[in-house]
């Protein structure tokens, strides 16, 4: 019983130690400026895997072979989701992102000050 398990655990330990993964890099730009966003988030929420964007707008993210929906987002812009992203074993997936700026709408307050006399 006990060789039956050692051999069994022998045989999965190979599947364990070289489990299939990509990266998943690219830029993420400001629609209205060009320019890179420093901070963006970068989320994978299937897997609980995330990243954010260095100083100068790009993102790495080592993810299991597989396919994904992942969202992209940055304080003051729209984020985004981009369906589909496909992760190859031993491969880099490149994709860059352009967030658009988001329309807050909110009430105006006018604020009054009068001194006494």
């Amino acid at each position: 019983m006990r060789l039956t398990i050692l051999i069994a655990v022998v045989l999965a330990l190979p599947a364990t130690i070289f489990a299939q993964s990509g990266t998943l890099r690219g830029t993420i730009y400001d629609a209205n400026n060009g320019e890179t966003l420093i901070g963006a988030s970068v989320v994978v929420k299937s897997i609980g895997a995330g990243t954010a964007t260095d100083f100068e707008g790009q993102y790495s993210l080592s993810l299991p072979a597989g396919t994904y929906d992942v969202e992209f987002s940055s304080l003051g812009f729209e984020p985004q989701v981009k369906t589909g992203i496909v992760i190859k074993d031993g491969e880099v997936t490149l994709l860059d992102v352009t967030l658009g700026t988001s329309v807050l709408v909110s009430d105006v307050a006018v604020v009054e000050a009068r001194q006494i006399t």
